[in-house]
């Protein structure tokens, strides 16, 4: 029977193995971990392989130890609201633990973004099931398709993925309420149709613009049919 310490010892240099290949492939590979359930503020990148580093430009200490502040400097911020958004929409208990995005990201200290492909597997979960840690693999999109294609096929991309993680933040009932309001239904006949009271459809209807961040109606119909929530 094995003891402890050999255990640990083979532990230990299979990791090494497993690191060397992550170092050595053109792939960023990072590691982000949650302090508290669906809290983002509490969000660290506790590894980060040497392709990412190099890409950075930060030691392993360094990019740890400016926990939050870290995301706030490099990724883009429409995507980092994204990604609060996706803390409570994609890893609800019960649901898949893998999912694929598109993320900016640029150098710390550098103006320009660079656009990468991500698939994400969660290592860890709370006990209430929503993520706790969480390794990502970000492929630079100028590595997999066509210069001349890259501009248009990344912002359809990013948009696409934006869309269904909005989609995904709308509940049962607002998305019922948004089917009837596309279809062009009063407040009056929607509370009619779902029996619930008028205050409640505009309650609804409020907060569906403002996960939207839609100024009107129109403005919310024209991106549901968009975004083919209907």
């Amino acid at each position: 029977m094995k003891t402890v310490f050999k255990l640990r010892e083979e532990l230990e240099k299979e990791l090494a193995f497993l690191q060397t290949i992550f170092n050595s492939l053109q792939v960023i590979y990072y590691i982000n971990e949650l302090g508290h359930p669906g809290d983002i503020h509490s969000c660290r990148t506790t590894w980060l392989n040497q392709q990412g580093l190099d890409f950075i430009g930060n030691t392993q200490d360094e990019i740890t130890q400016r926990g939050y502040d870290f995301f706030r400097e490099v990724v883009h911020p429409s995507d980092l609201t994204l990604l609060e958004l996706g803390l409570k929409t994609i890893y609800p208990i019960g649901s898949k633990l893998t999912s694929k995005t598109v993320l900016q990201i640029r150098p710390r200290g550098k103006q320009d973004y660079s656009v990468f492909y991500c698939s994400k597997v969660v290592m860890e979960t709370f006990e209430d099931g929503s993520v706790k840690k969480m390794l990502v693999g970000a492929l630079e999109i100028d590595d997999i398709i066509y210069p001349d294609l890259k501009l248009v096929l990344a912002m359809k991309e990013i948009g696409r993925l934006k869309n269904g993680i909005l989609v995904d933040s709308f509940t049962k009932r607002e998305k019922e309420v948004l089917h009837f309001i596309v279809e062009g239904n009063s407040a009056k006949d929607i509370a009619r149709l779902l029996f619930i009271s008028f205050e409640t459809v505009k309650k609804h209807r409020y907060n569906l613009m403002q996960k939207a961040n839609v100024k009107n109606t129109a403005e919310l119909v024209a991106l549901a049919i968009k975004c083919g929530a209907c």
